[in-house]
């Protein structure tokens, strides 16, 4: 039987919506700020990562957008979901990609996750996050001491 958080007892104090995600990017982020008291200075550090993993995690890999991979490997009868007029648009033809890895390692919050512990294995695969985070199941303490 599946009872809602609510139901179970549990305070919801906020829910991300993944329409709005989808529909504002990188600025979804900013919605955090408040729930979890930041400041501007440390919701900035978060934008300024956020802003170049969203155009890794749109541009490249397991979260690739379908429109993006349609163009890099044609399937006969597939159709864009976006246009380049659309907000959620990836936008991926006109980056880099080498440069935002680039920028992205350079960003406060990647160079400081050197340094913690548990987080090094991310730190260390560089753009391999999503790797690190299911090897090392959500960065735990224990999962952290075999590497």
């Amino acid at each position: 039987m599946r009872i809602s958080l609510k139901q179970a007892g549990f305070v919801v104090p906020f829910v991300s919506d993944l329409s709005f995600v989808a529909k504002y990017g990188y600025h979804s982020v900013l919605q955090y700020k408040d729930v979890l008291g930041m400041t501007d200075d440390e919701i900035g550090v978060v934008v300024e990562a956020i802003r170049y993993w969203d155009i890794l995690r749109l541009c490249c890999g397991m979260q690739m957008s379908e429109d993006w991979r349609n163009r890099l490997y044609p399937e006969i009868g597939y159709h864009d979901h976006r246009t380049e007029h659309d907000l959620g648009y990836h936008g991926c033809e006109i980056y880099n990609i080498s440069q935002v890895e680039e920028d992205f390692r350079s960003t406060i919050l990647f160079t400081s996750v050197a340094q913690y512990e548990h987080l090094r294995p991310m730190h260390a695969t560089g753009i391999g996050f999503n790797k690190a985070l299911r090897n090392n199941r959500k960065f735990s303490r224990n999962a952290s001491s075999s590497s």
